[in-house]
């Protein structure tokens, strides 16, 4: 890998870890940023000794052409700047989700192909030592095939009030399903090698979040602060969803767990502790609980995706999945509209 890639940053707010990794990465020769704010561009231009910076993004485009973009803009701007990316030329990191619902995100990946252009999804929760030492137990077969799996984010307040909450169907899709439960579902799918859903039961629930609006500058909540669902999947494997922003649950701060269970054994891993620990039930009872090694080679899911640029090689976190994602979460406010279960 001799060449170092020229690489631009939309969106400096879930951006600037995008920033940080890029200017950690020897393959990167270059890091320009770009934001409608001044005064974060200008920070963090400052806070990295960096002297490209950009308010206008097409600008940025035509005067720099980066060879990869990160696209961290909010959910409602993703289509127009990641397709506008692509078209320039550029290899393409969008945040999560890949868009608000399914078919903006076949779009975006029409202009992939159109394109011949790389388009990576930030699944970044697979890049966890945990997560990485859970899949390698998987791929040797220590669970067995998986027939069932839980994975929750819960939050008992935790509501993302910067987020543009004004108009928040429009402007982010919808509330913890696609803001949490995005990541989660792509850890579980992953790590049981990502079955395709086709059937979703679930329910959107605003209970809690809409009276606190007010008190933080909103007049209303027009998205769930609490979502469930059960996804079946054509292999015959379910996978329970829980997500929530604010829900009166008794965990003191948030809860993020993924369960897994294997006709072999079963796993679960817990975020959020210093020491991260795998707990395998084998399948006479034992119980073992592993503490999590360092994996041998570290990546960020930013270096993955540099990686894959220079290699040529196929982007691990795939904008197929992503859709995928995308369509259990319709089917979530599709079943919650209708009150009956949804064929993908």
């Amino acid at each position: 890998m001799e060449k170092k890639l020229k690489a631009a940053v939309i969106g400096l707010t879930v951006g600037q870890w995008h920033v940080q990794d890029y200017l950690n990465n020897p393959n990167i020769g270059e890091v320009i940023c770009c934001d409608t704010n001044p005064e974060k561009l200008n920070a963090m231009l400052e806070k990295h000794g960096l002297s490209k910076g950009y308010s206008d993004y097409k600008e940025m485009l035509a005067a720099e052409k980066p060879d990869i973009v990160s696209v961290c803009v909010p959910n409602f701007l993703h289509k127009q700047v990641a397709t506008d990316a692509l078209e320039a030329g550029c290899d393409v990191l969008s945040e999560k989700p890949l868009a608000r619902t399914a078919e903006e995100g076949r779009e975006i990946l029409e202009a992939a192909r159109r394109t011949g252009r790389k388009l990576m999804v930030n699944f970044n929760r697979r890049y966890l030592d945990n997560s990485i030492a859970l899949k390698e137990w998987i791929d040797q077969g220590k669970l067995g095939r998986i027939y069932y799996a839980t994975t929750k984010w819960q939050r008992v307040r935790g509501v993302p009030w910067w987020y543009p909450l004004d108009d928040a169907k429009r402007k982010v899709g919808g509330g913890p399903m696609i803001d949490l439960g995005v990541h989660m579902m792509d850890l579980c799918l992953w790590l049981c090698g990502y079955p395709e859903a086709e059937w979703v039961s679930g329910k959107a629930f605003s209970e809690i979040a809409y009276k606190e609006a007010k008190d933080h500058g909103f007049n209303s909540l027009d998205v769930e602060d609490m979502g469930v669902a059960m996804v079946t999947m054509k292999n015959g494997m379910m996978m329970e969803v829980e997500a929530s922003w604010a829900s009166n649950s008794e965990i003191p701060s948030d809860n993020i767990e993924t369960r897994l269970y294997g006709t072999e054994g079963g796993a679960v891993i817990k975020a959020g502790c210093d020491k991260c620990s795998l707990v395998i039930i084998g399948k006479n009872g034992e119980v073992e609980v592993q503490e999590i090694p360092k994996p041998s080679r570290r990546l960020t899911v930013r270096d993955a995706f540099v990686e894959a640029v220079l290699t040529g090689t196929e982007v691990p976190c795939k904008p197929e999945q992503a859709i995928m994602i995308s369509k259990i979460i319709d089917g979530v406010y599709e079943s919650t509209r209708t009150g009956a279960p949804v064929k993908l």
